[in-house]
């Protein structure tokens, strides 16, 4: 029974030995390879704070807020001259005389025209809008591009593998929040210009 009782003791001995011999080798392994142990490590970023305080992203509203408004004066001129021009056509087909062919065919021109240039103008504006969207998508990808690559590397240097977003997460530590030296990095930031070319 004794003999018993010494090969039990020696075998729990061994399993601690084991125990302990596994957790020295597996700290030994993440000295030498950190890159591997750092999935455990997680950074919370606030991206609503970033994209309405974000300087370049204020600028890019800015500058997209001014090219709208020009062009809304450019189109508001050019609507008053058709309006005007309308009513002037209006103006003929009340006074014309219907037995008067030639009157008729020159009002008929008038408007003709008129319609045209209508469409033209209608188009001239989808075509702008389209155009401003555009190039704001574009500035807006570009200046998203720099965000990101910002925080990769912000997120490598403190050995993060995993970049969450602030209303992803119900509860973190504000140790984890790296949304400042995203914009101390990015506060030069500028962001590219919005400009469309509009003939009417």
């Amino acid at each position: 029974m004794f003999s018993r009782k010494r090969k039990h003791t020696n075998q729990q001995h061994y399993f601690i030995w084991i125990v302990v011999f596994a957790a020295f080798l597996m700290s030994l392994y993440c000295i030498l390879h950190p890159g591997h142990h750092k999935a455990s490590r997680i950074a919370i970023i606030d991206g609503d704070r970033l994209w309405q305080e974000l300087p370049a992203m204020k600028q890019l509203k800015n500058n997209a807020n001014a090219v709208l408004s020009s062009q809304q004066k450019t189109f508001s001129k050019i609507e008053n001259n058709l309006r005007e021009e309308n009513h002037e056509l209006i103006q003929l087909q009340n006074t014309y005389n219907a037995k008067d062919y030639h009157r008729q065919k020159e009002i008929d021109d008038k408007q003709s025209r008129f319609t045209k240039k209508v469409m033209e103008v209608q188009a001239q504006a989808e075509a702008t809008q389209r155009q401003v969207n555009q190039a704001y998508q574009k500035a807006v990808t570009h200046v998203r591009d720099h965000v990101t690559r910002t925080i990769h590397r912000i997120a490598n240097q403190k050995g993060c593998a995993l970049v969450l977003y602030k209303n992803q997460s119900p509860y973190f530590d504000t140790n984890l929040d790296i949304t400042n030296e995203v914009f101390d990095q990015l506060k030069d930031l500028k962001a590219p210009k919005i400009s469309v070319d509009v003939t009417v």
